[in-house]
Parts: structure tokens; sequence; C-alpha cells
């Protein structure tokens, strides 16, 4: 019944109607439901394309993947940017559905899809393509990311660091740089995996207080570290930004017992 609601609604006039057609798709299970999200990528309203790209990136069929292909090539950054994200995002797991000869058809043929951007896109668009690729089987890419190590934008490093989890080269590196964000970025990976080394940059989260300090608060607790919550911690549940408002939540869930 949600889905043919949905799928009235993504001729409705109002924004809002199709904004909602979009999440209601994006929790539906229904096979339909990618099809009608990848007529939404072609939606006139940038946002809506955006959202429908991000649903189509918590679903793990290699058709939701080859609706994206649309994303790549939208007139709007930040679409294909998100289109790129979903990609990554759902990349791993489909290569592992595919047997090997259909695993590197696929990586062939998304290859194709983004190269443009990979080569001439802007500097995340290439760090976002190449992360994909990564996802989807190309172990050659690695070495092209980490060259992003060196980059003077900080805000690229530490997209870097979010989007290449668990690399060991790039967290040592991304542990000990000079801004703030970076290293916490990596602080979280490596606390997530109980890796101490990650404690000093936790206890200046802390100090710093915030979204970020009641992050580290809570990882502290799971490495067994004892801590005093940021002061601002109860104010930080009507913080107007949602990413904060999501650490908020994301440091409860991993804390200890005792610390959440």
């Amino acid at each position: 019944q949600s889905l043919s609601w949905a799928r009235g609604a993504l001729q409705d006039r109002s924004v809002l109607m199709r904004q909602a057609a979009v999440a209601v798709l994006a929790d539906s299970g229904a096979p339909d439901a990618v099809a009608l999200l990848r007529q939404l990528l072609g939606d006139s309203e940038a946002r809506i394309r955006q959202s429908a790209a991000r649903a189509l990136g918590r679903r793990g069929e290699r058709t939701a993947l080859q609706a994206l292909r649309l994303g790549f090539s939208d007139a709007d950054a930040a679409v294909r940017e998100e289109s790129l994200l979903a990609l990554g995002r759902m990349g791993a797991a489909v290569r592992k559905q595919a047997s090997p000869g259909d695993a590197a058809a696929l990586l062939s043929e998304v290859t194709g899809w983004v190269q443009e951007l990979r080569n001439r896109g802007s500097v995340k668009e290439q760090l976002l393509s190449a992360s994909a690729l990564l996802q989807l089987g190309d172990a050659a890419q690695l070495d092209a990311l980490r060259r992003w190590q060196g980059t003077a934008d900080a805000a690229v490093r530490q997209l870097l660091v979010e989007q290449v989890p668990g690399d060991a080269t790039v967290l040592a590196s991304a542990l000990k740089d000079s801004a703030f964000a970076v290293r916490f970025a990596a602080a979280r990976q490596l606390a997530a995996r109980g890796d101490r080394s990650a404690v000093p940059v936790l206890r200046e989260a802390v100090a710093l207080g915030g979204a970020e300090g009641l992050a580290a608060h809570g990882l502290l607790g799971r490495l067994g570290e004892k801590s005093t919550a940021p002061k601002d911690g109860d104010a930080l549940w009507s913080d107007p930004e949602p990413r904060r408002r999501l650490m908020v939540v994301e440091s409860l869930a991993s804390a200890s017992p005792e610390v959440a």
C-alpha cells in the first residue's frame, strides 16, 4: 500500500510530497522501489535527486547500483557526489554477491561510468570515484587514494580517512594531522577497532566538548578509559545540525553500558 502511495506521489507538484515518497521508497524492501527511485533521479529538484541517490545506496541489489548511473552525469555537483557515495556504500556488498567473473565485468562497466569524474571531476569527485572503485575490487585505487594524504585541503584529508576505512597507512598519518577534524576522524575509526593509539586524540576531543567530545567520551569508555562527559552534552540533542545530533546517537551506541 505504501508503495502504491509513493508511486502516485512521484508526479505530485509538491516537493515535500515527492521527498516523502523518497523516504517511503528508501525503507521499502520491494524490488519495484528501485525503479521508482531511479525515476526520482530525473526529478526537477536537485534535493530530490540527491535523496534518491542516497536511498539507492542503502540497497544491495545490482539493479540499484545500475540505477545510480544516471546520477554520475547530473548537472548538480551535490547529486554527483551523493551518487558516488552511494556507489561506494553498496559496492562491496554487490561485489560479494557476484561470481569472480561477474564481479570483474561489473568493475569494468562501472569504471566506464565514473571515468570522466575520476579523471576530470572536482577533487572530491575524483576521491569518491577512486574509493567506490576500490570497494568494487580495484585494488590499484588504494595507492592513488593514499596520495591525497599530502593535499593542503584538510576537508579532503578528512574525506580520505572516511572513505578508506581501516587502512593503517592512512590512519597513522591522519592521527598526527595538523587539523583536529582529521585527527578525530582517524581516532574514531581506531577506537572502534579497539586501538588505544586513539586515546590522546579522544581526550583532546572531550576537552573541546561539543558532539565530537561526547562521541569521544563514549569511545573512551569502550576502551576502558575513565572520562568525564562534556558539560554541554545534554544541549547537543537539540543541535540544529543533523550530523551533530547523529554523532550524539552514535556516541551512545558505541559507549560501554556504564558510560551510556
